[in-house]
């Protein structure tokens, strides 16, 4: 058990094309107030891998990783996230640690660097992403 392998989770960032995805993380961190809620461990219970169906004929190997955090005051919570063969979590297995917080009015919603976005938090970041980007267009577009 212990601590999963930090030098195979933490994502390498190695390009001009990875700062948008960095600097949006840092505002979205920033406007959930994650760098306020506790931090605890999460031990994975479960991993299920799977090839899914072929996409621009390539076969997509995908994974399911389950887990489990306890608060601070001892409640018990369980969480999945699925990702693919692309994340630094991929080859994780069952018993590993990772560390994750929690937001502690809904301790049910968590957070962690290692794998980035909470389970449903995605399509509010993309979202945030698209209202930020149609701003910027529309401010282009009017100011000449």
């Amino acid at each position: 058990m212990g601590h999963a392998r930090a030098s195979t989770l933490r994502h390498e960032w190695n390009s001009k094309e990875d700062i948008l995805p960095i600097v949006l993380e840092i505002a979205w961190k920033a406007i959930r107030g994650i760098h306020r809620w506790p931090e605890t461990q999460a031990q994975v219970t479960s991993v299920y891998r799977y090839t899914a169906p072929p996409s621009k004929g390539q076969s997509r190997s995908k994974v399911i990783v389950g887990f489990r955090y306890h608060t601070l005051d001892g409640q018990e919570f369980s969480g999945s996230y699925g990702s693919d063969i692309n994340s630094p979590l991929y080859a994780v297995t069952e018993g590993e640690t990772f560390s994750l917080c929690y937001n502690p009015a809904r301790p049910e919603r968590y957070w962690s660097d290692i794998y980035g976005l909470g389970l449903g938090d995605r399509s509010l970041l993309i979202a945030f992403w698209l209202i930020g980007f149609v701003t910027i267009l529309i401010l282009v577009l009017t100011s000449g």
